[in-house]
């Protein structure tokens, strides 16, 4: 399955409507620091019939890091930081529909 890209979505737009390539990444690039604004004062973004964006706290956890000292191998035990991380629900429509098999392209 191919990426699609923020030019591949700008492409479509330009297809779909009367908006050029150009203006069509501008807009692109408005919704995504919209979300990111709304995202960083800790609100929900809700896009009926594709998903909601919402922020989820991630408590402190340890996490074993690998450490090499004059030679010799070993482990130490690090705690992350609390923080907020963007999360993502897909809307039931979205669910719903079936993605296509896989046809074999390369990633």
């Amino acid at each position: 399955m191919r990426t699609i890209t923020k030019a591949d979505l700008a492409k479509d737009i330009e297809e779909k409507t009367q908006i050029s390539c150009v203006d069509a990444g501008r807009v692109i690039d408005i919704l995504v620091t919209a979300i990111h604004g709304h995202f960083m004062s800790g609100r929900r973004i809700e896009l009926r019939g594709f998903g909601t964006f919402y922020p989820h706290p991630r408590r402190r956890r340890p996490i074993v890091v690998p450490t090499v000292t004059d030679g010799t191998t070993g482990t130490k035990v690090v705690e992350t930081e609390e923080s907020i991380i963007l999360k993502f629900r897909p809307s039931k429509y979205m669910v719903r529909k079936r993605l296509p098999e896989d046809s074999g392209e390369e990633k």
